[in-house]
């Protein structure tokens, strides 16, 4: 089932939808000064974030129809789209480690990051996406096999 949330950020607040692949799995977080939202994702499940002004936003989760258990054998990852690109990103594994997709609204800037760590045996970041964002802007976030 589709949900669609928006979310309002007060100025001099921050608001932050974040979406990560750790060793507690994949999680979407939406936090503001008022709210705050987690999930759990599965492969297959798509969540679209609209830009509606520089202190508004709206989230959509549409879950994967398929019951599928996830294989840790598999390439699993992001598939981000934006209107100019889109980029898969591969979830990093082993100790230590961390795949994040990170859109970030904070006194009238909206910014993407997403990026992979490494922290064991030493410490590896490999940026993917920095960029700022705008209103009317749509990214499109699916939890796929690469």
């Amino acid at each position: 089932m589709k949900t669609e949330n928006t979310y309002h950020v007060p100025e001099e607040s921050a608001g932050v939808v974040s979406i990560c692949n750790n060793w507690k799995g994949i999680n979407l977080d939406i936090l503001t000064k008022d709210k705050r939202h987690e999930t759990n994702l599965r492969v297959g499940d798509v969540v679209t974030i609209k830009i509606n002004s520089m202190n508004s936003f709206s989230v959509i989760h549409q879950p994967s129809a398929s019951d599928e258990e996830i294989l840790p054998t598999e390439s699993l990852g992001f598939v981000i789209k934006t209107k100019e690109e889109t980029t898969c990103i591969p979830f990093v594994q082993g100790e230590g480690t961390a795949s994040c997709f990170v859109i970030t609204m904070h006194k009238g800037s909206v910014q993407l990051n997403a990026s992979t760590a490494l922290t064991v045996p030493k410490e590896i970041y490999t940026d993917y996406i920095q960029t700022q964002i705008f209103p009317n802007d749509e990214v499109c976030v699916t939890i796929a096999y690469l």
